[in-house]
């Protein structure tokens, strides 16, 4: 279909993909001059509404995403074709680069620090798409495009749906078997963590260079996905980052509620392994991350033979059912056990007997020794309040309202009087000590420690942690010591400047404040590929750690096609050439068919791809060539007719009465410029006339 406008605007060059649901062309806009993707429906899916409707949800899926990891969505729709059917189409960016899934072909498995640096990058998108309650379904290699700058685009939201939509047909499943969740795999209601599983198997792949699961068709592989744990990847892999396999391992937890709570939790921690630091875990704690997640109890491939399916088609297929109950019902063992013998009943009253007296002899020794006795009541536990997400003051009144970490006033015995006279004695002397009863406890600051730290979110004096945790049972609470942990609101760090370095240089360089570095291509006619251009925010900025510094990254230089020039005036011709960015050289030559001011030759021709700057050199016409009418004035008739001749003009002779054999006049007059070829009249002069009427020769000069 190459060469094909559709929808009266995008030309299509060629072919760059397909898949089970439509293939995709490069095209250009034709109104706007720039390169695209266009995906066109496989026609024969074209009439089940079910697929035209998951095309559909495709576009209205991603064009509402907005972020430089996701493919952008630019433009979709249908129109009819000449069999009468309609052809739809979704326009989308044009990605420079590779599929994730053609490299790990290619290369095998990844850098942890590349594969760790890749997921966080897909993390974001997640996290965006997330954000808008839209669940990817089909997360896997083949639909993580990978860029020449190192960042990555996800596409393909074409089984994407909303969390609260219903696209999926009762008992089947729409997926790629080697990459979905077990509760898709399944048929259950999916959330975010099933997008945060397939993620896990794709990093696992790259990882590695090998799936988890794979079977001889897409339904025992989904099984497998359902039933079986997953090799260790640093089994298969003895140089993968154990961080990284922690990652994974929590990503691929069977049960959702033990993965990753968002994809930008996992993204955070990804970033911790690209930069080789630890990492959080699924559910914020280091010792959880510590915690061996994936144990490889199987060997790689177990299970029934035969070819692997396709790992990379997305494709329907029935749910499959949890195994489990099956599985705790079989015999034990694979057997069955014995009826016990009757012979054993006897033997087990006598122990039962001999039990009883024990007991029954123990519990008069007990008694004797008077260990049937009330105990004393035990001392009153107060429990440690909650003093976190408040401000330090209201932390301290609530620590002295339970009695924690305080300096109790002393207490005034009844009926003992101030002094040693009995100074204070009389109604003075009660309200004191009714005063001194009514006295606030202080706190104890020798038992409160205050740490303070940046945070995130809470801002500067609100308490973070507090040890002893909330709800602890505290046996002397007076006397706890407590830790507080204040905040100091969010750390700002100064914006460097990025300008010249490369994205790897740049998250090196903003890696201390944990940016999160937003990266877009464009062409560029002097900065280097790969180099950055510009920066947002400027350089010298001060951001709280984690946020987003935008830069726009130089694609190189542009090659632009050299456009037909010839039969266009100087004039039209030097503007178009240098508003596409190239220079112009004009050379001016006589012509005798082209009029003056017009183009007549071009070097390059057209359709040449030069560099932005290039010189195109253009001929322009000076129209005819004229000649300068020479002076034959009293020149003799034949060296005046060659002097003409030889000048390109074409001599007219005439006579008149003058002096005899000369030229006494021309036409047009010596020095003008005439058009070569022009006619020029000499006038011969005839002779004198006496007065008789004869003309007689004139003297000669």
């Amino acid at each position: 279909m190459q060469n094909v406008l559709v929808g009266k605007r995008y030309r299509l060059v060629e072919k760059i993909g397909a898949g089970g649901m439509a293939d995709v062309y490069k095209a250009v806009d034709e109104t706007l001059g720039r390169t695209v993707a266009v995906k066109l429906m496989h026609a024969q899916l074209a009439q089940d509404p079910s697929f035209t409707a998951r095309f559909q949800q495709e576009a209205k899926a991603a064009a509402n995403l907005q972020s430089p990891y996701i493919v952008n969505i630019y433009d979709w729709g249908s129109e009819a074709v000449s069999d009468g059917s309609l052809l739809y189409y979704i326009v989308m960016e044009y990605v420079r680069g590779e599929d994730l899934k053609s490299i790990i072909r290619r290369t095998g498995a990844l850098p942890s620090a590349k594969v760790a640096e890749i997921g966080s990058m897909v993390c974001a998108a997640l996290k965006v798409a997330h954000g808008y309650d839209i669940i990817h379904r089909d997360i896997k290699p083949h639909n993580i495009m990978v860029l020449p700058d190192g960042s990555v685009k996800v596409m393909d939201f074409g089984i994407a749906r909303a969390g609260n939509t219903q696209m999926t047909q009762t008992g089947s499943v729409l997926g790629s078997a080697h990459y979905v969740s077990p509760e898709q795999a399944q048929g259950r209601d999916l959330a975010a963590a099933s997008d945060l599983y397939s993620l896990g198997v794709v990093l696992y792949e790259a990882g590695t260079g090998k799936m988890p699961f794979d079977g001889d068709s897409p339904v025992a592989t989904a099984l497998k996905q359902v039933q079986e744990q997953a090799v260790r990847p640093t089994s298969l892999n003895p140089q993968m980052d154990p961080q990284l396999e922690q990652v994974i391992g929590f990503a691929m937890a069977k049960d959702p509620r033990a993965r990753y709570a968002t994809a930008d939790a996992m993204r955070r921690d990804l970033l911790h392994v690209a930069r080789g630091e630890p990492i959080v875990g699924a559910h914020g704690s280091g010792d959880d991350a510590a915690t061996t997640v994936m144990p490889g109890v199987v060997p790689l491939g177990a299970g029934p033979g035969g070819g692997p399916a396709d790992a990379g088609t997305t494709t329907v297929m029935p749910a499959v059912g949890d195994s489990n109950a099956a599985a705790s019902s079989a015999p034990i063992g694979g057997r069955t056990v014995p009826p016990e013998p009757e012979s054993n009943k006897k033997k087990i009253w006598i122990w039962i007997g001999i039990v009883l007296a024990l007991i029954a002899a123990g519990a008069i020794i007990a008694w004797q020794l008077g260990l049937f006795d009330a105990p004393p009541p035990e001392p009153e536990v107060v429990l440690m309040p909650a003093v976190t997400d408040v401000t330090l003051e209201v932390a301290r009144a609530r620590l002295i309202e339970a009695g924690v970490a305080v300096i109790v006033p002393a207490e005034t015995e009844p009926g003992v009087l101030d002094g040693e006279n009995g100074a204070g004695t009389g109604a003075g002397g009660a309200a004191g000590a009714i005063a001194d009863a009514l006295t606030p406890a202080e706190p104890n600051e020798d038992l409160i420690t205050i740490i303070e730290e940046h945070h995130p979110t809470l801002q500067a004096g609100y308490v973070i942690r507090q040890d002893p945790v909330e709800d602890a049972e505290l046996a002397d609470p007076a006397n706890t010591a407590v830790t507080l942990t204040v905040s100091l609101g969010e750390r700002m760090f100064e914006i460097p400047d990025l300008t010249g370095m490369t994205l790897d240089e740049a998250r090196e360089a903003l890696a201390e404040g944990d940016f999160d570095l937003e990266s877009t291509v464009e062409d560029h006619n002097t900065i280097p590929e790969g180099q950055i251009i510009s920066q947002n925010p400027d350089a010298g900025e001060e951001l709280p750690g984690g946020s987003r510094v935008r830069v726009i990254v130089s694609g190189g230089v542009e090659s632009i096609n050299v456009p037909n020039v010839r039969t266009m005036t100087r004039q039209q011709a030097n503007t178009t050439l240098t508003n596409l960015g190239f220079r112009v050289n004009v050379t001016e030559v006589f012509s005798n068919d082209v009029a003056e001011g017009v183009v007549i030759d071009q070097n390059p021709r057209e359709g040449a791809a030069l560099a932005h700057g290039s010189t195109v050199e253009i001929t322009v016409s000076r129209g005819q060539e004229l000649v300068q009418v020479p002076n034959v004035i009293n020149m003799g008739e034949e060296q005046a007719i060659n002097t003409l001749t030889n000048a390109g003009l074409r001599p007219r002779v005439a006579h008149a009465e003058g002096d005899f054999g000369i030229v006494i006049a021309q036409d047009p007059s010596s020095g003008q410029r005439v058009a070569p070829g022009s006619n020029v009249t000499i006038t011969i002069g005839s002779g004198v006339d006496d007065g008789s009427g004869d003309l007689l020769p004139g003297d000669t000069p």
